[in-house]
């Protein structure tokens, strides 16, 4: 840690290295599901009307989502190559979905920060 934070990192010329800009988890479980929802309704009216099931899935994940604040989608994403922190290490298993953040706001979105998708910052 440095004595006096950023601001003595910056007072010093020195500027701090930033990770690249990731997508939140809450735009990628909406992305995910929004896909899986709309792929099921097209097989199923160009292929076979069974395919119609994924999008009821889809459908009720995101209701046990909102109504129990635990998405089973936002866990297995965060745990995505993608979505590991600066040191490889999977983000803090633990609460609820992302998209349902006390707030509204995406806790794994914390700016520079590892991901976290209980709610709190890491």
């Amino acid at each position: 840690m440095i004595e006096g934070g950023l601001e003595a990192l910056r007072a010093a010329g020195l500027e701090p290295e930033r990770g690249r800009a990731r997508l939140s988890l809450e735009r990628q479980v909406r992305i995910a599901a929004g896909t899986l929802a709309l792929t099921g309704a097209v097989l199923g009216f160009l292929v076979q009307p069974a395919f119609h099931a994924l999008s009821g899935l889809v459908g009720a994940g995101l209701v046990v989502a909102g109504l129990t604040d635990w998405c089973g989608m936002g866990l297995l994403l965060a745990r995505m190559p993608w979505n590991r922190g600066a040191a490889g290490a999977a983000p803090r298993a633990g609460g609820g979905c992302a998209a349902a953040a006390p707030g509204g706001g995406c806790a794994a979105a914390a700016p520079g920060g590892a991901c976290s998708i209980d709610g709190k910052r890491s």
